[in-house]
């Protein structure tokens, strides 16, 4: 019995001592953080885990990094980070091991194309001088990066850890086992044989039911989950950065700077091409009559505009590109024509990020009358079915627009009739001057394709694409035609014996699931572009 007694204190006392040992480091916070470590493999390249080296469920991680300046810590999605770091020179971590060391190699490239503070798609970032720290749970796949932003080869220190939810109060338990068997083996003649025999059996009990209580994280097998479905909160505040940057555009481009370089600030592809046309306009205008001057409306109405919807489709790389749907919001001074027809309308606008690290661009717009917008769709990839009727579909639409011709696949709206109609009437105009040619061409965008954009809606999917139409004016033998300013200044000449006229024509088309149905035309749009 001695030797029972003996046993049961030391084992008691042991088990005492490593609970209150553990709970002391563990902490109320139930978080178990490795030894801090100097990556000098990196060499004063920024640090990138791999995405599946933190993939586990029920993981709530600590890190915790110090470098010799200020730190950078950032937690992204794998599409972006992956985008971000894709040139550049870093070092990859693929495994921390016991020790709180890591694993991983160093792969050559460029510097980072921008400082990691300054791009803004971090889920979760931390930036500064000492020690930085950032929480984060597994629930989503995402990759970090650490990077000094002090002397150049600065090496980084990095500490990890994990917090288990439960471990605080397992580690009491051990520590209330310990002492209640410390306690038997102390007084154990004191002690009833029941109480001598049912301690044990308690102590054991608290041990497992702590143990139990530990939620402990669980690997799972890594899957690329492509890119999250931005949020309608998320397309407010693109438009709102988009319409900073317009105005500041719009600073620049108009007098006294007309810089046409200031567009690509804000516009990208067929908006840039009939955005930036107003810097030769307005250099042009001082030429012209002061009443032709005030007819172009230099108001920003991007300052008013309100977010009814997001389209997106799906992709697991840059670019990337969304469809909003806006409704100008009108101001108490404008006429009731005015509030009416903003009730009435709806503007989509294609918009493209090109980079992970790079602000959102309008590619395209076009107005919709009688706000005929389709329901949104779960975000989803087009099909090369869907993207080839699209292109078919547009193709049958610039053949309407010069050559007359039917379009019995379509359902032309009010907007897309009357341009028709219009471009039939100049053709008959200058039959007293001499004759017009028109011609259509694709307009490839800034992706260097024609294919329209296409994005799903509840019942099919929309298609928004542009295409290049070129007027040509031949005057009749013994005259000459040319353009008034400003649009000479667009053109490029005022009297000739033949002129050309160029715009871009972007038209939206609701594309429906059903192959048999004719595809709507819900809105068309033109403006003029430089020659």
């Amino acid at each position: 019995m001695k030797v029972m007694r003996i046993l049961l204190a030391l084992l008691g006392a042991l088990l005492a001592v490593a609970g209150i040992v553990g709970a002391a480091y563990v902490g109320p916070d139930d978080t178990v953080v490795l030894d801090e470590h100097r990556v000098t493999a990196a060499r004063g390249a920024p640090l990138v885990t791999v995405p599946s080296l933190f993939s586990y469920d029920d993981l709530r991680l600590t890190v915790r990094a110090r470098s010799e300046g200020p730190v950078f810590l950032g937690a992204g999605e794998p599409v972006d980070v992956r985008d971000y770091v894709r040139d550049a020179r870093v070092f990859e971590v693929t495994g921390i091991n016991r020790d709180g060391s890591t694993r991983g190699a160093r792969v050559n490239g460029e510097a980072l194309p921008v400082a990691p503070e300054r791009v803004g798609f971090w889920s979760e970032q931390a930036f500064g001088s000492g020690t930085q720290q950032l929480r984060l749970t597994g629930d989503e796949p995402f990759q970090l990066v650490v990077a000094s932003q002090g002397r150049a080869d600065a090496p980084v220190s990095l500490a990890v850890g994990a917090t288990l939810p439960g471990l605080f109060w397992a580690c009491l338990s051990v520590a209330a086992a310990g002492l209640l068997l410390l306690l038997v083996g102390l007084l154990w003649a004191r002690l009833p044989r029941p109480v001598r025999i049912g301690a044990p059996l308690v102590s054991l009990a608290l041990i497992v039911m702590g143990a139990v209580a530990v939620t402990m994280p669980s690997e799972r097998t890594y899957r690329d989950p492509g890119q999250t479905a931005l949020r309608k909160s998320d397309a407010e505040a693109l438009v709102r950065d988009f319409a900073e940057r317009r105005r500041e555009a719009r600073k620049r481009g108009f007098p006294p700077r007309l810089d046409a370089t200031a567009w690509s600030r804000a516009f990208a592809g067929a908006a840039l091409e009939t955005q930036r046309v107003w810097t030769p306009l307005f250099r042009a205008l001082p030429q012209s009559k002061p009443s032709i001057r005030r007819d172009f409306d230099t108001d920003d109405a991007w300052q008013r505009l309100k977010v009814l919807d997001m389209f997106e489709a799906s992709t697991d790389a840059f670019p990337r590109y969304i469809v909003v749907a806006l409704r100008t919001v009108p101001e108490r001074k404008v006429g009731k024509a005015d509030r009416r027809w903003a009730r009435r309308n709806v503007e989509l606008a294609v918009f493209i990020q090109r980079r992970s690290w790079q602000p959102w661009l309008m590619e395209a717009y076009v107005d919709v009358p009688n706000a005929q917008v389709p329901d949104v769709g779960e975000p989803a990839a087009p099909t090369d079915q869907v993207i080839t009727r699209a292109r078919r579909d547009f193709e049958a639409l610039q053949t309407l627009w010069t050559d007359d011709a039917l379009a019995p696949r379509l359902q032309l709206g009010k907007d897309a009739r009357e341009f028709a109609r219009a471009e039939r009437d100049l053709t008959r105009e200058v039959d007293f001057i001499g004759r017009m040619e028109q011609a259509a061409y694709p307009y490839a965008g800034s992706s260097g394709s024609s294919d329209p954009w296409v994005v799903p809606t509840a019942g099919g999917w929309l298609a928004i694409g542009s295409a290049r139409v070129e007027e040509r004016v031949f005057a009749k033998p013994g005259m000459t035609v040319g353009f008034n300013q400003p649009y000479a200044a667009i053109s490029g000449a005022e009297k000739s014996t033949n002129v050309t006229q160029n715009q871009l024509v972007t038209a939206a088309l609701l594309i429906p699931r059903d192959s048999a149905s004719r595809t709507q035309v819900i809105g068309t749009g033109w403006g003029l572009i430089e020659d």
